[in-house]
């Protein structure tokens, strides 16, 4: 059967089997479904707090096979054009410190921010000086494509959220830093993360790389959740992820965010990396991104939210991706201070057999 896409977008709702039956119609040559070929548990080295990712390694040593090393760059202030890496060593000291611990390093991926706070804006940022604030990001990205290249890393992230520089005006500074990738490390993978992934600007990017990044939260579930018996079924919380979108200032067309993507992948011919995704671990997980709620450790909402995003999404002929964010505070799944196993990363451990190829 072939579905018409508007109707689809309109007036009905989406199951996991019938998303591949619309991307069979979008797609002019349908593949065949295939496991993920990367899976990444996100784990962040700042050199400001340097024995966090020690921590975050020790706590998952044994059940986490992938990882995505997201490497702070400082600026000194909100518009400043002065990005600073952490050196080639001390970036390549994590990543060891990594592999040592029995984990695969599948991406790098820089995140910039004030003194290399992760919570920037990042999405809003414009540096005062477009020339300057280029000509330094260049030669990080290039320093950490070498690290790529000498640790065997196959991905490289070349911007994160920087969606307030990613249009037309500044697409030749981008078409510069790529092909110096491309003529200097023409084997390396490349991806850009965008925030949601909306509207035409991104393509700007997307055209360039060769796989399609997207940070996508979506919410699961609007009802009240006090405990385990209130957690809605996996079916529930999967129609529920099928069916969203955005809120209207980010997709005003109102369309469902996977058939978006989609569509999105159909039209550059290229797959997708869910390169960030999570909830926390709180009776309010599901239903929010930040907590307004001050119990923490509910890996219930966590394990709940695992099963249903990699259940719904991993099988998409277009997805070759997902990370989840972060294996630190606090999107942790399981306690970083204590040595237990939580159901949610039980959950990780039997998703990343069933989906990881």
């Amino acid at each position: 059967m072939v579905y018409n896409k508007h109707e689809w977008q309109d007036n009905e709702l989406i199951t996991a089997d019938k998303l591949n039956n619309i991307e069979d119609s979008l797609l002019e040559q349908s593949r065949p479904s295939l496991p993920l070929k990367y899976m990444g548990m996100s784990m962040t080295y700042n050199e400001n707090e340097e024995s966090r990712l020690s921590q975050v390694i020790s706590a998952y040593s044994g059940t986490v096979k992938q990882a995505s090393l997201t490497n702070m760059v400082s600026i000194s202030g909100n518009t400043s054009s002065d990005p600073v890496s952490s050196t080639y060593q001390k970036i390549q000291t994590a990543i060891h410190n990594i592999t040592d611990a029995g984990m695969k390093v599948i991406m790098l991926k820089p995140h910039i921010g004030p003194n290399r706070n992760d919570g920037f804006a990042k999405f809003k940022y414009i540096p005062d000086d477009i020339n300057a604030f280029f000509t330094a990001y260049k030669n990080i990205i290039l320093m950490q494509a070498g690290l790529c290249v000498d640790e065997n890393i196959p991905i490289l992230c070349v911007s994160n959220e920087l969606d307030s520089l990613i249009n037309e005006t500044y697409k030749s500074y981008w078409v510069d830093i790529i092909d110096t990738l491309r003529n200097n490390y023409p084997s390396l993978l490349l991806t850009a993360a965008v925030a949601g992934a909306y509207g035409e600007n991104q393509k700007v990017i997307y055209n360039l790389v060769d796989i399609i990044g997207i940070n996508w939260y979506p919410e699961y579930y609007y009802g009240k959740i006090n405990g385990v018996v209130d957690i809605p079924s996996n079916d529930v919380l999967s129609q529920m992820l099928l069916n969203y979108h955005a809120n209207d200032s980010e997709n005003p067309d109102a369309k469902k965010d996977i058939f978006y993507f989609s569509q999105l992948a159909e039209t550059l011919n290229k797959p997708i990396y869910f390169t960030e995704t999570g909830i926390m671990p709180t009776t309010d997980g599901l239903n929010q991104l930040l907590t307004t709620q001050t119990t923490t450790n509910f890996y219930e909402a966590q394990a709940a939210m695992l099963e249903a995003f990699w259940s719904t999404i991993a099988p998409s002929k277009n997805v070759v991706g997902i990370n989840y964010w972060n294996a630190q505070e606090p999107f942790n799944i399981t306690d970083l201070n204590n040595n237990i196993t939580s159901v949610a990363e039980l959950t990780w451990i039997r998703l990343q057999e069933e989906y990881l190829q």
